[in-house]
């Protein structure tokens, strides 16, 4: 199970690093969308609300949810084994 925690740690910051340069690309990406002649329309308007959302707290958060499923699946498979 230690072996399983390193991992989950090590998975942590790789998922908190590649989180953070999808906060990098996407950033820029509505700022060009929403700065055109098209930005007050609707569609633009909700995709970049949509885009917004992927903040790097919330990423991180969603990061953080995948790593503690990781580590709840590895828990119930060393425990099906142990029997």
């Amino acid at each position: 199970m230690w072996v399983t925690f390193i991992r989950s740690a090590f998975g942590l910051v790789v998922i908190a690093f590649m989180m953070w340069v999808t906060t990098l690309i996407v950033g820029p990406i509505t700022t060009f969308a929403t700065a055109g002649p098209h930005a007050d329309h609707s569609t633009v308007v909700t995709i970049a609300a949509w885009f917004d959302v992927l903040s790097l707290d919330n990423l991180t958060l969603i990061g953080g949810l995948a790593v503690g499923l990781y580590l709840l699946n590895r828990a119930v498979v060393e425990r099906r084994t142990a029997r």
